[in-house]
């Protein structure tokens, strides 16, 4: 099924679900484990209702912690840097876009990246530079054919560039 969240469109996989739910059960021990010395601190009879209730603190918090990390892997983060070499003639400048972690197929899908090269493409880089994790080992051919395809319609005077990343098993 696919579920819309602020112009992004993702689809959930069995294999993300699980990993969430895995995710989920560490955080939950995690916490669970930071509270500890506070359940035994109120552990003392007339303490029970607040142990009770703080039992739910590791549950609350991990939903909490997951649910960030879903919306954190949908959205992405535009920095930019400007460095300086005396290797240019006379001031040039030269503009570098790097794309990395894209994990097409799992974190984003088709109208999303065309949307994101129509943006890009209006900014008139120089060149492309693609840092790998473009898809997942999850992804499928016609996944990688599709994000290719959108990439290779980015507009460059010097062209774009990949570098294979842990996750392509291209």
């Amino acid at each position: 099924p696919k579920r819309g969240f602020g112009g992004l469109v993702t689809q959930i996989y069995p294999c993300l679900a699980a990993g969430y739910f895995i995710l989920f059960i560490m955080y939950a021990a995690l916490i669970s484990l930071c509270c500890e010395p506070f359940y035994v601190l109120f552990s003392k009879k007339r303490h029970t209702a607040i142990l009770k209730k703080s039992a739910a603190v590791p549950v609350i918090g991990s939903l909490i912690i997951t649910i960030i990390g879903f919306f954190m892997m949908t959205s992405f983060v535009k920095t930019e840097y400007t460095v300086t070499t005396d290797k240019l003639a006379g001031g040039e400048q030269i503009r570098l876009l790097f794309i990395a972690d894209l994990h097409y197929g799992n974190a984003m899908h088709g109208k999303h990246i065309k949307k994101l090269v129509e943006v890009w493409n209006t900014e008139h880089y120089d060149a492309v530079i693609i840092g790998g994790d473009l898809v997942d080992e999850s992804s499928s051919a016609a996944e990688i054919r599709e994000v290719i395809g959108a990439l290779g319609k980015l507009q460059t005077e010097y062209g774009v560039f990949f570098i294979y990343g842990n996750h392509e098993s291209i």
